[in-house]
């Protein structure tokens, strides 16, 4: 089996697109087969599953962020945020 280390990533900054090579930090993965040998699974080391998972979370972010900025609604202050979002409870 043969796997690659390498990935092609694009990071976007506004409206440009800026290609950088990464190297994969993942240690080789252990794949879960069915009967007939085809991959239904994967077996990661926890704390690359956990890196994940906040890679994952952070990516969020930079979309939750990109979403709110191109939506042309007028930036708040937190602590005007939360109490506006306090008053709409009662």
């Amino acid at each position: 089996m043969r796997t690659s280390t390498t990935a092609t990533c694009l990071i976007v900054l506004g409206k440009r697109k800026l290609p950088i090579g990464m190297k994969s930090t993942l240690k080789p993965k252990k794949y879960v087969t069915n009967r007939r040998g085809q991959k239904v699974g994967v077996v990661l080391d926890i704390e690359d599953f956990k890196k994940m998972l906040a890679d994952i979370e952070e990516l969020e972010s930079i979309r939750a962020y990109d979403a709110a900025k191109d939506s042309g609604d007028q930036a708040i202050a937190f602590l005007k945020a939360t109490q506006e979002i306090e008053r709409s409870r009662k």
